[in-house]
């Protein structure tokens, strides 16, 4: 698979356009936790399991699954490897592009070492290959925000509120919960910057479209909790 490459079409043909084939790569890496409530939400219980009493089910006290994922951009093709009890974890078919690196709800990627690249989010740009070691850097969202959504008759229950990372590629949205008083909250926010709407449910969202053109900027600190009033919008093409 080549790399996606960007092209503007003018007036005149586009030529001469090379698109490099390059084989899926493996990465192996290893995870490395910021915080102490981090490592107990992602890495898995290492400790002894009491045995199981006659008639239970012995699967279902294993601890669950920890993985890292790899979304691509541009396919949304998810690669993913499990977590291991020393950290370490290995992505197969990695194919050239940019990938989004997500862990596990209430838990966010810090900051990522590949060989010689430092970047101090979750995006890892492998468009020119895939050659080195994966240091992900985990710490906890414990990030919140909360508000009251109206709308011109006042309190709006029946309401959606939904943030998605500022300028992030491809990023999931995080939906909050919403009382029938039109007050809602938003918990396991890491810190960055975002756009927020709260639109009617059953409306239709997509996503990363509606809310660059309609969500209100918003930024949160790490821990902080944030309150923000939000005034409920329609959806574009809804009336």
């Amino acid at each position: 698979m080549s790399a996606p490459v960007e092209v503007e079409v003018g007036d005149t043909d586009v030529e001469n356009l090379a698109l490099q084939l390059t084989a899926p790569a493996e990465i192996r890496g290893v995870v490395r936790f910021e915080d102490e409530e981090a490592r107990k939400l992602v890495q898995p219980s290492t400790s002894t399991s009491q045995a199981p009493q006659p008639g239970s089910n012995a699967q279902q006290q294993k601890p669950p699954l920890r993985h890292v994922m790899l979304r691509n951009a541009s396919s949304n093709l998810t690669v993913s490897g499990e977590i291991k009890e020393d950290g370490s974890f290995t992505l197969s078919q990695v194919h050239p592009g940019i990938y989004r690196a997500t862990i596990m709800p209430r838990v966010y990627v810090k900051a990522m070492d590949f060989g010689d690249l430092h970047v101090t989010n979750a995006q890892l740009d492998l468009r020119s290959g895939a050659a080195g070691v994966l240091t992900v850097h985990v710490a906890t969202a414990a990030g919140a925000i909360g508000g009251v959504i109206r709308d011109d008759k006042g309190p709006a229950g029946g309401s959606v509120v939904a943030i998605v990372e500022a300028d992030a590629v491809k990023a999931s949205p995080i939906f909050g919960a919403v009382k029938e008083d039109g007050s809602y909250s938003v918990t396991g926010v890491a810190p960055g910057k975002y756009r927020i709407v709260a639109y009617q449910e059953g409306d239709l969202l997509w996503v990363n479209e509606d809310i660059e053109d309609i969500g209100e900027p918003i930024e949160i600190g790490d821990r902080e909790t944030l309150t923000k009033d939000l005034k409920k919008r329609a959806m574009p093409g809804v009336k």
